[in-house]
This record gives structure tokens, C-alpha cells and sequence, in this order.
């Protein structure tokens, strides 16, 4: 058997594999915490706590439709909540599928395309270890967006790995970066931690292509980006205005840069479609004004309030913080102002424990590594067991970094990063 057929054989085993355990160990019904939230809101088009998650709700609603299709023809479950579970479950299929082609992307690169049935086995084998670990299984198998907002972490790390490597074939695809940015920002409305992408995905570009360092409309373009999103979602309304005028003035300078020295700003193109797809990435959050304004409308209306006290399903139930009733409110949502300010200093592991900054973040620390060490193995296992397996994973993985920062420091960096 050649590699390329081993490959797809590969392949397919990990999603008969993964899907096939999945399915069995999915949730029957909904699952604790915002499970149940997400699933009615999806169901009803609702808006559920901030910061709203829209797209998710979106994508879950057009996914119970075509679900339900099914359902009606096919001796499958009529329950919603099981329905809604099974999205869980794709999002984590294609993460699994994903993230075994970069393993194979990165081979390639770091061998020159060379790569025998050993490299083949060991991407087959890190990525049913990986579909299998203690998060990544358990948000698999119910809704929550967690699932969908590790595909779209990995899928952007594949989409820059493709664009270094058509770099290093001396024919560089800048869309893969344009599609990286819009993703990211598209995410917003699943998750915000996609965003934390951002930044290593900069540093990662301006560790290939030097010369983006001096591209002065690449990096308004990034600088637009961190000032938008933090409009968006972080910074208080009392300093709305003044970085409102930030943004145009940027906005402003890709117009008169380009025009006052035509030859030396060529890529203007580039500036304003990565401009135009991280406004149209982030315009799912006005699902929550308006459905939020609507919802309002009917809970007002008085004919529709004896509808539905008489049991008629004309609204959802849900509409967290209204977000429709003004642009305040609308504001509220997107910035989490419920849940407090946030702050880097000092940090939570100092007000809520009394700890002081290295005591507090010694014990973060040391709780990740206990996190990340019921991964591969849950703490409840046999210790002897628990022990060899564990000292496996930080072996392989001290290993793996090891020959990665020899073979391409890049890729390395942009690991670490992460």
C-alpha cells in the first residue's frame, strides 16, 4: 500500500473511530451548565447570557433544521437537546480531521515533502490520543461552543501553516491571511478565545516575511484589528468616542497613503478587504440587537402576552440582558459588563485567595499542570498506570518540541506562542 492510500486509510479510521465513541458516550439530553441555555436558544432563536454568542445560536438553529429533516425520515431520536449534542460532535470530528492534516503539513515541510508510514502512524496516533483527552472528549459530546471554538483555533493554525509553506515555495497565498482574519473575528461570535490567535499569528507572519515589519499598511491593518476588538468587547463606554476617532484616523490613513505614494503602498487592495472581512466577520453581534429589539416588541405587545400565557410558543423565554432595548444595553452585552470589569492588575489569584503575585501564580501554575495532566489520563485511574502514561505524554512532547525548534524554529515560535 502506497502512502497516499495509508493516508486517506488513516483517515477514515479516525472519523469511524472517533465518531463511532462519540455517539455512544454522547449526552442522551441536555448536559449541566449553559447546555440547556444554548439548546433553547438555538431552538427558539433566543439570546442567551453575554456575550451572546449569535453565531452559535445561528449555526445551531440551521443545524437543527437540517437534523430534524433527517429525524423525520430516518429511525433517529426526536429528542432536541440529542439533536443539538450531535453539533458538538461534528465540530470536534473536523477539529480531529484538521488538526491530523497539519501534523501531515508540517511533516512535510520539515522532511521536504518525504514522508514514509512512520510520520503517517504517528499523526493517526496524536490525533486519537488528542480526540480522546479529558476536555476535548467531554465538550465533544454536548453543546457548548467550546467545541466549535477549538475547530476554528485549529483551523486557523492550519490556514497559516498553508500560507507559510506557499511562502517557502516562493508563490505566497496571501488569502489563507485574509481568511485567518476573518475567521478569528467571525469566531467572536461563537467565542472570544479564538482572538487570543491574534497576536502570535502576527508575530508568526512578521517572523517569515520580514519585510511586513516595514509594510506600513499591514501593520495599521493588525493595529485596526486589536483597537476594533477591543472597541467591541473590552473597553468602557466612556472611551467609546475617543477610540471611535482611533479607528477612522486609521481608516483615513489607508486612503491618503495609498494615494499620496501610489508605488509604495501597492497592497492597499489587501488593506481594505482585510478591513471589509473583519467588519463582515464580526457582524453576527447585530443578531442581538435585533432579535433582542424584536423579542421586546412581542413581550410588550398585549395581545401577544394572553397568547402566550395561553400556551402559544409566539417568543422565546430567553432574552438575557435584552440587548434590543437600547445601544447601551446592546453595549452591556458585548462587553460582559454583568460580570464585573476586567482587569490585569491585580490579578484574581490575588483578590479572591490573598495570595501575593508569584505565591498566586505558582498555584495557577500548578493547577494547569494538574489540569493539563488529566488530559491524556484521568486522576481516578490506577496510579501506576496514571504514572507511565503521563510520563509518556511530557516525554513525547518534550521530544516533539525539541525536533521541531531544531528542524524550523518558525513553527516553533508560533507554537509556543499559542
Amino acid at each position: 500500500m502506497n502512502n497516499r492510500n495509508l493516508e486517506r486509510l488513516l483517515l477514515y479510521g479516525l472519523v469511524v473511530i472517533t465518531a463511532g465513541v462519540y455517539l455512544y458516550t454522547v449526552a442522551p439530553t441536555l448536559s449541566f451548565w449553559d447546555c440547556g441555555e444554548f439548546i433553547a436558544s438555538s431552538y427558539t432563536l433566543a439570546v442567551p447570557h453575554p456575550p451572546g454568542t449569535p453565531l452559535y445560536v445561528l449555526i445551531g438553529k440551521v443545524w437543527l433544521l437540517i437534523v430534524g429533516l433527517f429525524a423525520a425520515i430516518l429511525p433517529i431520536s426526536q429528542e432536541i437537546a440529542w439533536q443539538m449534542n450531535l453539533l458538538g460532535i461534528s465540530f470536534t470530528i473536523l477539529t480531529v480531521v484538521f488538526l491530523y492534516k497539519m501534523i501531515l503539513r508540517i511533516f512535510r515541510m520539515l522532511y521536504h515533502g518525504d514522508i514514509d508510514s512512520s510520520h503517517l502512524i504517528i499523526a493517526f496516533a496524536t490525533c486519537l490520543g488528542t480526540a480522546f483527552f479529558f476536555t476535548i472528549w467531554r465538550n465533544a459530546i454536548e453543546t457548548e461552543v467550546y467545541a466549535a471554538a477549538t475547530f476554528v483555533f485549529v483551523l486557523v493554525n492550519y490556514l497559516g501553516l498553508l500560507w507559510y509553506d506557499s511562502v517557502k515555495h516562493g508563490a505566497p497565498k496571501n488569502i489563507y491571511v485574509l481568511l485567518a482574519f476573518y475567521l478569528i473575528f467571525l469566531a467572536t461570535g461563537i467565542h472570544l478565545t479564538p482572538f487570543l490567535i491574534f497576536v502570535p499569528f502576527y508575530i508568526f507572519i512578521f517572523a517569515i516575511e520580514r519585510r511586513f515589519i516595514k509594510d506600513t499598511l499591514f501593520v495599521l491593518l493588525g493595529i485596526f484589528q486589536l483597537i476594533f476588538f477591543a472597541f467591541i468587547f473590552l473597553l468602557p463606554e466612556s472611551t467609546q468616542l475617543y477610540v471611535g476617532g482611533v479607528l477612522a484616523l486609521l481608516l483615513l490613513l489607508g486612503i491618503i497613503l495609498p494615494l499620496n505614494n501610489p508605488a509604495k503602498y501597492k497592497n492597499w487592495r489587501f488593506f481594505w478587504v482585510g478591513i471589509f472581512l473583519v467588519i463582515l466577520g464580526i457582524s453576527p453581534e447585530l443578531y442581538l440587537y435585533a432579535r433582542g429589539a424584536k423579542l421586546t416588541e412581542l413581550y410588550q405587545d398585549e395581545t401577544a402576552t394572553e397568547r402566550y400565557l395561553a400556551g402559544e410558543n409566539i417568543a422565546p423565554r430567553i432574552n438575557e440582558c435584552n440587548p434590543g432595548e437600547s445601544f447601551t444595553a446592546f453595549n452591556n452585552v458585548l462587553h460582559r459588563t454583568q460580570y464585573g470589569p476586567a482587569q490585569i492588575m491585580p490579578r484574581k489569584t490575588q483578590t479572591a485567595t490573598g495570595y501575593g503575585l508569584v505565591s498566586g501564580y505558582y498555584w495557577q501554575m500548578n493547577l494547569f499542570l494538574r489540569y493539563l495532566s488529566w488530559q491524556p489520563i484521568p486522576e481516578a485511574m490506577n496510579p501506576i498506570l496514571r504514572a507511565v502514561m503521563l510520563a509518556l505524554f511530557y516525554l513525547f512532547g518534550i521530544w516533539g518540541m525539541i525536533v521541531l525548534y531544531r528542524k524550523d524554529r518558525k513553527i516553533f515560535l508560533f507554537s509556543m506562542l499559542i
